[in-house]
């Protein structure tokens, strides 16, 4: 930076390309209070727990007790390596990441630890289609046993402290024969999962605190898992009871309301759409994504045959997305990026299908799916479109999301500037680019030329 100040100001830089020497690798990472498991859905609240990893490089911007908003870039440090190899380097940041522990926020850092560690990273082996790709092996893991154990011996810690010594009061389940055994059930992202006590043969260095909400968080190596012991009178009086208040993830903008008030609604109903950076769903989602339809030969949902009543309609429509193309310069390289794909599901003995995984379940399915396209933005340009084949529901980390499926076959549109968004969107026909190689007569620019002649498309 100082030498970018003396640069301004007129002075030469004090040394020459020639002049250095590199040598030894460095790797960063950009801890981030996001989700992953969520589109990676900036994350808001009190750092309750922050401690940072010594012997590499630390570079933090918040101290523990320090609150994350939606009104300020929601990274908390950049943490780096050096080593000798790039193998090492990697491995030395892993390492010390396994030694963060955050709570009060969800965060990417184990995610960033299984990154690490893949042997695709390692080897330098990488594109931008890298996370899609592996994006199942670098998905949060189910908290292990040891981990549960540990909570559940902070829970009956908790409770021996108010005991005042009296050891009928204990809840150590002491008996007069037979090791003491305790079972504890607890709600792990929904899931119920029951912990014994004493804890199994494997173990883990758990670090266990209670929350300001009454929730646990439980921190090993590298990974915070959020757990709430299973209460059943609570969950009994809660049933069918609803939330005066809805709290929405981040900031954003209400763009559509579903229901009108005095209306009488179920669980599961979508009420509103809100629009945000990173976002743009239905708050309280409806089940089986909020859309009903009839069924096909096998017995399964035939997506073709169902409408939304909230949007009817005629005509194709199509939607184009940005996610995916998000360090895509060219449509040399999305081409590229999903022959890759490809290859590795027929390496793999899966089928060869191409298809993005997306939170939210578009409602005019069967208008999407006679004749619509996926019109990609490739650096601010609406560049290139593949058509949709299928909108199935899919599962991932038991969390039900869409599955777009589109064909391979790359088709150029006439380039057409565009804002950045995230997730997708509709486009309507008329607002939609024609292809390129129905312009007879339109003079498109010569690089383009070039570039579409390459891949075939023009």
């Amino acid at each position: 930076v100082e030498w970018q100040l003396r640069v301004a100001a007129g002075e030469a830089l004090p040394m020459r390309q020639s002049d250095i020497r590199p040598h030894g690798h460095a790797v960063e990472v950009r801890l981030y209070a996001e989700d992953p498991a969520s589109g990676f859905l900036p994350s808001t609240g009190v750092l309750e727990r922050l401690v940072l990893p010594g012997g590499v490089r630390v570079d933090a911007g918040v101290r523990e007790g320090d609150a994350v908003t939606a009104f300020y870039d929601p990274m908390i440090a950049k943490v780096i390596a050096y080593d000798t190899t790039r193998a090492g380097a990697a491995a030395k940041l892993a390492d010390a990441l396994t030694r963060v522990e955050i709570a009060g926020l969800r965060t990417n850092n184990a995610f960033l630890i299984r990154i690490l560690r893949h042997p695709d990273f390692v080897a330098g082996d990488i594109d931008t289609g890298f996370i899609a790709r592996h994006l199942e092996e670098l998905a949060a893991q189910a908290p292990p046993d040891g981990v549960l154990a540990a909570a559940a011996q902070y829970v009956i810690g908790e409770h021996s402290a108010d005991d005042g010594g009296d050891p009928w009061s204990k809840g150590d389940s002491f008996r007069l024969a037979g090791a003491a055994r305790q079972i504890m059930d607890f709600v792990v992202d929904g899931k119920h999962r029951a912990a014994a006590i004493p804890a199994p043969s494997q173990t883990f260095a758990t670090h266990v605190l209670r929350l300001a909400n009454g929730d646990l968080a439980a921190m090993a190596n590298g990974e915070t898992f959020v757990l709430r012991v299973h209460d059943p009178l609570h969950d009994g009086e809660a049933e069918g009871e609803g939330a005066e208040r809805i709290l929405a993830p981040m900031p954003g903008k209400i763009i559509h309301v579903h229901v009108q008030a005095g209306q009488s609604v179920r669980r599961g109903d979508p009420l509103v759409v809100l629009e945000a950076m990173k976002m743009g769903t239905h708050t309280g989602g409806a089940a089986r994504y909020g859309h009903r339809g009839g069924r096909g030969r096998s017995g399964r949902p035939d997506h073709r045959r169902q409408r939304s009543r909230a949007f009817r309609g005629g005509g194709a429509v199509t939607i184009h997305l940005i996610k995916l193309c998000v360090g895509v310069d060219s449509i040399e390289e999305l081409a590229d990026w999903q022959k890759g794909r490809l290859k590795e599901l027929k390496k793999k003995r899966r089928p060869p299908v191409l298809m993005h995984v997306t939170r939210m379940m578009p409602k005019r399915i069967d208008e999407l799916l006679d004749g619509g396209s996926l019109y990609w933005v490739i650096k601010g340009q609406v560049a290139v479109r593949q058509r949709l084949l299928a909108i199935k529901p899919v599962t991932k980390n038991g969390v039900p999301h869409c599955g777009l499926v589109y064909d391979p076959k790359l088709v150029a549109v006439a380039r057409r500037s565009h804002r950045p968004f995230q997730g997708w969107r509709y486009l309507n026909p008329k607002d939609a680019p024609p292809d390129a190689r129905d312009l007879k007569g339109v003079n498109l620019p010569e690089k383009l030329k070039i570039e579409l002649a390459e891949l075939g498309l023009l």
